[in-house]
């Protein structure tokens, strides 16, 4: 019995250490899984994207898409398809039936029955391509082909990369080509951007991972913008009738979501295919970051704004309009006469040069200087475009300094005014522009107030000032005033250097024609800033004549949309 007993306390002895054992070979293996991360040696982090770039190198690649604010692709890669035929006799997989082979493929290539004959006959050849007539086949046409089961025909695999509009937001969005390198490799190149968003983010759009799915693929980032599809549509539409029928050096329009500062829709002419590359060489420029030009009057209302923020003066205090001597330079109005003593307020509806003078020789040249600054300009906006372009507020006196203020002497890009005159519309906090909605594995973009140095108040009353400017008989913006909306608006007509010398270009329509807007003025949503210059063709219309047959028509069709 005793015996027993102690056998049995022996069984519950080695019963008991197998448990604890195998507690503690479970519990080790877990620290090694949790804490450890590695396992023999074998690190169980998650790969990081080099890793992943190198399990799926030879796995088919796939450029990142960009699409639209509302996921409708821009910019996709496609596959197309080059053809060639091994024609060697002494090979067991050449083609066997010439004859049926070339009516086979005259059918679906550019070629006759007797061109592909001569292809395939090629003396000396053992393989053979036809031309450009057998490169960039669809997946249709080589399913054609496949279909007849030809012996000898082969096809080569090329990334296309294909934008489902032709014209939109062309240089915004840039275009891809192959990437250079040896010869012999080129059949495999992949595309790598050559402008705008295709370049800035050629290293996301490539950043290829492995998806999910039957047979693998590796992909880049998609990028979703903030662009509106459907209102740059129309806008592209507009601005071609506006470009064929007025003959402008250039025409541009850019509307913004004032509290967010996202970029809405982005239309430029000179512009290009997408596809075809067509007219590329006339405007290489993305005129939104690249262009620079004297802003002209639109700055005024910048400079009245801060003007009255700083408490130089009280809009409803006067001053003598129609000219002004400023050390030793006389500064007239447009009129050449004025409108005699009139407020602050008044000199901004009729855009009085005399009395934004007055505001910066008041606030002081340095002051200004300082300003201006502090609202970007004279530096990048870190748009992260391509080729973007500082400007420059570096004035070789104080009367080119002070006549900046009703924008001469200083050189600013449209995304500088943008930004800086969204202050003016969003109750005086400045925004980023923004074109990047979100990109593939990010979070969404999110607005960023670069500053908000004007009140509310001011802010709200310059607005209101610029409705009175639209609305006034006196104004100098009433072709903008819209049946179905209330407007704010400031224009601007600003002279052009002379490239060839000093001095300004003295041609009748050797201009920069401006307007930046607002609308509803009550609580603004949307900025529209157009411009056009020199327009060859104006007729009897002004700059701001012409510029609103292109803005009431788009405005309609955002209100529509709205």
């Amino acid at each position: 019995m005793n015996n027993k007993n102690a056998e049995t306390k022996f069984n519950i002895v080695v019963f008991v250490s197998f448990i604890i054992v195998i507690f503690l070979i479970f519990g080790l293996r877990l620290f090694q899984i949790g804490v450890v991360n590695k396992v023999n040696d074998v690190a169980l982090s998650p790969m990081d994207y080099k890793e992943t770039q190198l399990r799926s190198s030879n796995l088919p690649k796939q450029r990142g898409s960009i699409l639209d604010a509302k996921d409708r692709p821009i910019a996709v890669d496609a596959t197309s398809y080059s053809i060639y035929a091994n024609v060697n006799p002494d090979s067991q997989d050449s083609v066997q039936d010439i004859d049926q082979t070339a009516r086979v493929l005259s059918e679906v290539l550019s070629l006759s029955v007797d061109e592909v004959i001569q292809i395939l006959k090629t003396p000396g050849a053992s393989q053979v391509e036809f031309g450009t007539e057998g490169q960039g086949l669809s997946l249709e046409q080589k399913r054609l082909i496949e279909q007849a089961e030809l012996s000898g025909i082969y096809f080569t695999e090329h990334p296309d990369r294909h934008y489902t509009n032709d014209y939109f937001a062309s240089h915004l969005i840039g275009y891809t080509a192959p990437e250079q390198g040896e010869e012999s490799e080129q059949e495999n190149a992949e595309n790598r951007g050559q402008m705008g968003i295709e370049y800035a983010y050629d290293d996301l759009l490539n950043d290829y991972q492995i998806n999910e799915g039957e047979n693998g693929l590796a992909s880049g980032r998609n990028i979703r913008l903030t662009i509106e599809g459907n209102l740059q549509s129309v806008l592209e539409d507009l601005i071609q009738q506006s470009y064929l029928r007025y003959a402008p050096k250039n025409i541009s329009a850019y509307l913004v979501e004032v509290e967010s500062g996202r970029l809405l829709t982005a239309a430029q002419r000179p512009s290009f295919n997408l596809n075809t590359l067509d007219g590329i060489e006339t405007e290489w420029r993305n005129l939104l970051v690249e262009n620079v030009y004297e802003p002209g009057s639109t700055i005024k209302i910048l400079t009245t704004a801060i003007a009255y923020e700083m408490g130089i003066v009280k809009p409803t205090d006067r001053f003598l309009s129609g000219e002004i001597d400023l050390y030793g330079t006389t500064v007239r109005d447009y009129n050449l006469t004025g409108w005699g003593q009139i407020t602050y307020d008044q000199g901004l509806i009729h855009s009085s040069n005399v009395g934004v003078a007055r505001l910066v020789e008041m606030m002081g040249v340095e002051a200004w200087q300082e300003a201006l600054a502090r609202f970007g300009f004279g530096q990048t906006t870190d748009s992260g475009l391509p080729n973007e372009n500082a400007g420059t507020i570096t004035f070789d006196n104080p009367v080119s300094t002070i006549m900046s203020g009703f924008g001469q002497g200083l050189l600013t890009s449209p995304i500088q005014l943008l930004q800086a005159y969204s202050s003016i519309g969003n109750e005086g906090r400045m925004m980023k522009l923004q074109y990047i909605d979100q990109i593939q594995g990010r979070e969404k973009t999110a607005p960023i107030v670069l500053q908000d140095e004007i009140s509310p108040e001011v802010a709200n009353h310059i607005l209101e000032v610029m409705v009175q400017t639209v609305q006034d008989p006196n104004g100098t913006a009433q072709d903008f005033n819209h049946e179905k909306v209330r407007v704010a608006a400031k224009t601007g007509t600003a002279q052009i250097a002379d490239p060839n010398g000093n001095g300004y270009l003295t041609g009748e329509n050797d201009y920069y024609f401006s307007v930046i807007s607002f609308f509803p003025a009550e609580d603004p949503k949307y900025m529209l800033y157009i411009s056009m210059q020199q327009p060859s063709t104006p007729g009897n219309k002004t700059g701001s004549q012409i510029i609103s047959e292109l803005f009431h028509p788009f405005v309609d069709y955002v209100l529509i949309n709205d």
